[in-house]
């Protein structure tokens, strides 16, 4: 993964895959959103995921920031 070797990140993480284990990539982010504090998500995955990402916020706090496109825009241009 290439961000893993960015001066801008202090931890890496390893993610159950989304498309085999969706509950469990969902409950590893929350975790991590958790622990780090973090406030801001910026997606850098293989297509597959965009949409998992947009659909995302809907499950996070609301303080939390995903850039990504809404759920529905993501779907439809996904499709």
């Amino acid at each position: 993964c290439h961000t893993r070797y960015c001066t801008y990140v202090s931890k890496h993480y390893v993610l159950p895959r989304l498309t085999v284990q969706p509950e469990e990539w969902l409950v590893a982010i929350q975790a991590i959103v958790d622990e780090q504090g973090i406030d801001l998500i910026i997606p850098c995955t293989a297509p597959v995921e965009s949409s998992a990402y947009a659909h995302l916020r809907e499950r996070l706090p609301k303080h939390v920031r995903v850039f990504a496109f809404d759920g529905e825009i993501s779907d439809e241009l996904d499709n």
